[in-house]
């Protein structure tokens, strides 16, 4: 979760939704993502922050692909063999 516009100037602030950094990292907390606060006009943390997400992204991609518990090995070891055609009469 960012925190956008850390840095917010008086003139600005008119009409804008602010919590306190306290609020944001409590919240960050219950929901169990990361925190962090940001500036685009100072350039602070913004690259960190993209990176970061990426980097969960990524994680979380890697996730999903693994098998799960209790996934039917057996049919995905046998999916490229060819059945033989056995008779007994």
């Amino acid at each position: 979760m960012g925190g956008n516009s850390s840095v917010v100037e008086p003139r600005f602030a008119c009409g804008e939704t602010r919590i306190s950094r306290r609020e944001a990292e409590e919240l960050a907390r219950r929901l169990h993502v990361p925190y962090v606060e940001c500036s685009a006009k100072k350039r602070m943390n913004v690259d960190e922050a993209f990176h970061d997400l990426v980097r969960l992204i990524r994680k979380f991609q890697q996730q999903e692909r693994q098998p799960m518990d209790g996934a039917d090995l057996v049919a995905t070891r046998n999916a490229g063999k060819k059945k033989k055609n056995c008779r007994i009469q």
